[in-house]
């Protein structure tokens, strides 16, 4: 009887030895799992952010802050998106202000010109969508 009860004892003494080696090593596996995907998530952040730094004209302030819809006054409104033309009609050529840049974006020749409306300046950056269309506000920088 004696010896049966060693026995017993000695597999359970094994099987609980082997249970929490196999919890020790999926408690690892998890841990290095999210140390992957929190990698991977920064890696992915930080070429988000490089990204976004490289599509900024070199010639508009670092401090800018880029808006989708600029309203100057009631009914005076530019969008990304808005052609030069609509531009024109919506400020006038006495808002522009500045000479205008030139230099090379992701999707090609952009352009950047300066505007101060009643009391607000600004930047807007038109780019050709498509060869043949007229140039389009793609960002608009508030100074």
């Amino acid at each position: 009887m004696d010896v049966v009860r060693a026995r017993v004892g000695s597999a359970v003494e094994w099987v609980v030895a082997a249970v929490f080696l196999l919890a020790t090593v999926a408690v690892g596996s998890m841990v290095l799992r999210e140390l992957r995907a929190t990698a991977s998530v920064g890696t992915t952040a930080a070429r988000a952010v490089l990204t976004a730094a490289a599509s900024v004209p070199a010639h508009v302030r670092e401090k800018a802050v880029s808006v989708p819809l600029l309203i100057l006054a009631p009914e005076k409104e530019i969008r990304v998106g808005d052609t030069v033309g609509r531009v024109a009609a919506v400020l006038g050529r006495e808002a522009e202000t500045g000479v205008l840049q030139s230099d090379i974006g992701p999707k090609g020749e952009r352009t950047t010109r300066y505007y101060d409306f009643s009391g607000t300046r600004f930047a807007l950056v038109f780019e050709t969508p498509d060869l043949g269309s007229a140039p389009a506000v793609t960002a608009i920088y508030l100074q």
